[in-house]
């Protein structure tokens, strides 16, 4: 915890904690709720969920498929994880920032309407950057910036502000 003190101590802007995470199908690895419920209390007031590298050491085959952070998001929406309650504390009270798996406008859609105040997009950014430079990031961000448009139209929405989880498929 001490930590998290000195790292919000440094940061004149909104205080970061890394929520780093594992996921196999049959576990979700954590911080414990004890652990969450303290950094609430040390003057965290943002979360960062971000996925480690889904690639196993010495390039074997990965037999799992590591859950994504849009998943976690849904997950703990509709309290399908174990002990589930102080994660979702930490998701309503907190600013989540979103750093895993971002490829579309539809996934920015998904992410927000789960309760992402903040969507980081890494890998297609930095493909744009090898493939065309300063021009090749615009047109990145501009192709998630249209998708998100559409699929907001296509949700009825005309304005960023309006995404929440309703606008999710709720299947049984």
């Amino acid at each position: 915890m001490e930590d998290i003190k000195f790292q919000n101590a440094l940061s004149k802007a909104v205080p970061i904690n890394s929520w780093l995470k594992r996921l196999l199908p049959h576990e979700l690895a954590l911080y414990n709720s004890g652990e969450l419920q303290n950094i609430t209390h040390h003057g965290s007031s943002s979360m960062w969920l971000e996925t480690p590298s889904s690639s196993p050491p010495s390039g074997r085959t990965n037999v799992y498929r590591p859950m994504g952070d849009i998943e976690i998001l849904y997950l703990v929406e509709h309290r399908q994880l174990p002990d589930t309650q102080p994660y979702q504390a930490i998701i309503e009270g907190e600013n989540v920032f979103i750093d895993t798996g971002i490829r579309s406008g539809t996934d920015i859609l998904k992410a927000l309407a789960l309760g992402a105040r903040a969507i980081l997009i890494g890998r297609p950014i930095l493909y744009g950057l090898a493939c065309g430079g300063h021009n090749g990031v615009k047109q990145v961000l501009d192709i998630l910036k249209r998708e998100l448009i559409y699929d907001m139209a296509c949700c009825g929405l005309s304005s960023v502000d309006e995404i929440n989880k309703n606008i999710l498929y709720k299947h049984t």
